[in-house]
């Protein structure tokens, strides 16, 4: 089966909120990692699509052609019936073992599913079936992951409940666009929300669950990541690097330049004054550097070969510490560059990123586990499709 890739509230594992927050503000681990829907569909390739912007497209408000950044183009009429409900189904869809998923369930998820697809572009060759299947599929990969909560002993109380609510509350009112785009979809009603958040919460404590179990394995990924990409944790030789920027651009007037380079040299004369001591020099950087840095005090950071101009690099590399070096002058201004301390080139051991390795890749693994525990339950329970579209033929799982 192939994954959708959409989410309407946030996915289970990217959490990537819609609401177009900064730095997504995405609600915490204990409380917020809804998801509108299950991760498995039965979508063709071509409807794998990516998730939808920050900023939700709107929906044609008539019969004019729509375009995503899929392929199909179509009029409105021919939308809403992709996303139609099935004709001659009754008030249960579908059953899994004696859980039951209703008619009401699936018109929602297919309202769901038209904002998320059509926001995300709608493939080409999507057919009613294919998101009528996809529809049922997340419907019972839910009932299905409330079978391995079981299992797992994974619950969710009131309160946590109640907290993601409010959490949701708070973005949708930093957020009037994503509020209008939830509504839209019908997850402003109370109830329907704590039913989102008991899945996304249910979705977290399998996670949990699952790391806590694989935590030896994750850890012997971690480590084979670490010897294949030994590269990326060498840190490489360096040394501190501050400087002062006094403007004075070729196109000045030399009246003016020779005013600058004057000021210049006071300042670099006060800087020699500062010795060994890198606060003096910040100070100066901010009362005089014209540069970005100088709000930083001038401050670099650790600056490795290669960064500047040979003659420069030459004069920072052969300097002591706590080294300032002679005026700097180039078409832009003048430059008053303070050296301070080397540090040698050196290979972070595997015990200081390790966790940093580990939160880059525990959750491809976690993925795979919480999929190989959904098809083997699948294979442990009745399941009854009840939609006539969908019982003409097999379905593939």
């Amino acid at each position: 089966m192939i994954s959708l890739g959409l989410c309407l509230v946030a996915c289970p594992e990217q959490r990537t909120p819609v609401d177009g927050t900064p730095n997504g503000e995405a609600p915490s681990d204990a409380s917020a990692s809804a998801s509108a829907s299950a991760s498995a569909s039965s979508l063709p390739s071509s409807a794998a699509t990516s998730q939808p912007s920050s900023q939700p497209s709107s929906l044609p408000a008539d019969h004019a052609a729509f375009t995503g950044t899929g392929t199909r183009a179509g009029t409105l009429a021919e939308l809403n019936g992709l996303f139609a409900m099935p004709t001659n189904v009754g008030a249960v869809v579908a059953k899994v073992n004696e859980s039951v998923i209703t008619r009401d369930e699936l018109e929602a998820k297919l309202r769901e599913l038209e904002l998320q697809i059509t926001a995300a572009g709608l493939p080409e060759s999507i057919t009613h079936e294919e998101i009528l299947k996809t529809a049922i599929d997340q419907l019972v990969e839910a009932k299905i992951r409330k079978v391995l909560a079981t299992q797992l002993k994974v619950e969710v109380s009131a309160a946590a409940i109640e907290a993601w609510r409010a959490d949701l509350h708070a973005r949708m009112e930093r957020s009037p666009s994503f509020k209008a785009f939830l509504c839209r979809a019908g997850k402003c009603e109370a109830e329907t929300q704590r039913r989102d958040a008991e899945d996304a919460l249910t979705m977290d404590g399998i996670m949990a669950e699952l790391r806590q179990r694989a935590q030896a394995e994750i850890r012997d990924a971690a480590r084979d990541y670490y010897e294949r990409h030994k590269k990326e944790y060498l840190e490489r030789e360096a040394v501190e690097v501050w400087r002062i920027f006094v403007r004075a651009p070729g196109t000045m007037i030399q009246r003016d330049r020779d005013i600058a380079k004057a000021r210049a040299e006071t300042v670099h004369t006060s800087a020699l004054r500062t010795k060994g001591d890198a606060k003096r020099f910040e100070d100066l950087a901010r009362s005089h550097s014209a540069d970005g840095r100088g709000a930083q005090g001038g401050y670099l950071g650790w600056v490795s070969r290669a960064t500047f101009p040979k003659a420069l690099e030459d004069q920072i590399w052969n300097a002591k510490p706590n080294t300032i070096l002679p005026l700097v002058e180039d078409g832009e201004g003048y430059w008053i560059y303070r050296v301070g301390k080397v540090r040698p080139e050196r290979q972070h051991p595997f015990a200081e990123v390790e966790a940093q390795i580990v939160e880059r890749i525990y959750t491809p693994i976690l993925t795979k586990k919480l999929e190989a525990e959904i098809e083997r339950l699948r294979g442990q329970q009745k399941i009854e499709i009840l939609v006539p579209e969908l019982v003409r033929r097999p379905t593939e799982r």
